[in-house]
């Protein structure tokens, strides 16, 4: 089932900005489904996460962050949700810290996106994450510099 869904949701995901109710409702389940092991191994074996890079993101200067609920089903606001539940757990964040360039995009979009910020929250509080997400360059230190400071 966990499978199924992914297949559903990655197809969906790669087809452009998709509000159906059917890609809502699956990456809904995937980020519920995302508490269970066996759902985390099948994401990061089937390189599901790679598809976040390939998510339209807006391009909106100055913008507010979104509310933490908020954001309805634009397929951002859906990948950030099942980004903010994998982050959760030390393996979720294994599969997340291997797709190469996410964490730059995260970092571009945490002060107009709260879910980004959780997500980057989630993986910096992991004391065997921390160093890695730290090395990866300042621009990171100083979107969450400006992050801070401006919260």
């Amino acid at each position: 089932m966990e499978w199924c869904l992914g297949v559903v949701a990655d197809s969906r995901a790669t087809q452009g900005a998709n509000n159906s109710p059917v890609h809502n409702l699956s990456f809904s389940l995937l980020t519920n489904l995302a508490v269970s092991r066996d759902c985390r191994c099948i994401l990061q074996k089937s390189n599901f996460l790679q598809a976040f890079l390939l998510a339209p993101v807006p391009k909106v200067a100055g913008a507010k962050a979104a509310p933490a609920g908020g954001g309805g089903g634009n397929p951002l606001s859906l990948w950030l949700r099942l980004l903010v539940s994998l982050s959760s757990t030390g393996d979720g964040q294994q599969s997340i810290l291997k797709v190469s360039g996410v964490l730059e995009l995260l970092a571009d979009l945490a002060p107009q996106r709260k879910h980004a910020l959780l997500t980057l929250h989630n993986l910096c509080f992991c004391p065997a994450n921390k160093s890695h997400v730290m090395a990866n360059g300042t621009e990171l230190g100083m979107g969450l510099d400006f992050i801070f400071i401006n919260a």
